[in-house]
């Protein structure tokens, strides 16, 4: 090889960072209780589900008769996609 020339590196794998985590993640979290204690908390520990609320309304049968002919009056012609 030509002593003036440089020699060619290895770029790190861009998943090297993220095996690593993992790695450390099993020698911690896989143990006893002692162990638990100071592994970092579970992503399922943190997740905190948010109340939207009601998603739909409840009507009765003549209310929903009702919306679904309003609907109809103002919906004009379905679009058929496709055809």
């Amino acid at each position: 090889m030509d002593p003036g020339r440089g020699r060619r590196e290895r770029a790190p794998k861009k998943g090297a960072a993220a095996l690593a985590q993992l790695a450390a993640l099993r020698r911690g979290g896989g143990g006893d209780a002692g162990d638990a204690a100071a592994a970092p908390p579970k992503r399922l520990d943190t997740f905190e589900l948010k109340d939207e609320g009601d998603v739909y309304d409840v009507v009765t049968e003549e209310e929903y008769a009702d919306l679904v002919s309003k609907r109809r009056r103002e919906g004009g012609e379905p679009v058929w996609e496709g055809r």
